[in-house]
């Protein structure tokens, strides 16, 4: 449902998730080039945003780090991790300097993201986290709500 509502065209690869993990190989070709790749943080170490993190970095490095590679906080696991600092260190250890980039959001695209976060069913209302922390990166940018990204330096 989130899906058809922000119009991206989903797919599945028929693969199970272990065969990723035990095969520690990536078992797809780059069908294109893409522009840019954005991964979770994956600081509250959920198996499946680790996975899509360990994919999108060896994309990039497959990318011969070309992409620009973008890694988003995931909430609402960035709001309550101790340890956020040195899993920036340990992934800037993987990828190189990470620069912190603020994206400021307006009231109407806030509404949206808390919107559409209550619409995975597995997900439990962290509308009042997602608010809390987009107040607070806003005051970091000097905007009213914003959202908080790591880039990789080029």
């Amino acid at each position: 449902m989130v899906f058809t509502l922000l119009g991206i065209k989903s797919f599945h690869l028929n693969q199970p998730d272990t065969s990723l993990v035990e095969s520690k190989r990536f078992p797809l070709k780059l069908l294109y080039l893409p522009n840019i790749i954005y991964s979770p943080l994956g600081v509250g170490s959920h198996p499946d945003h680790l996975i899509t993190r360990g994919l999108a970095v060896h994309v990039w490095l497959e990318a011969k780090r070309i992409p620009r590679l973008l890694f988003y906080e995931d909430l609402p696991y960035a709001a309550r991790c101790e340890n956020y600092e040195s899993v920036l260190e340990t992934l800037s250890c993987e990828v190189g300097l990470l620069k912190p980039r603020f994206i400021p959001l307006s009231d109407y695209q806030l509404r949206l993201k808390m919107l559409f976060s209550r619409l995975y069913i597995t997900q439990t209302d962290h509308t009042s986290l997602l608010r809390q922390r987009a107040e607070e990166n806003g005051l970091k940018c000097g905007v009213r709500y914003a959202e908080k990204l790591f880039e990789v330096a080029s």
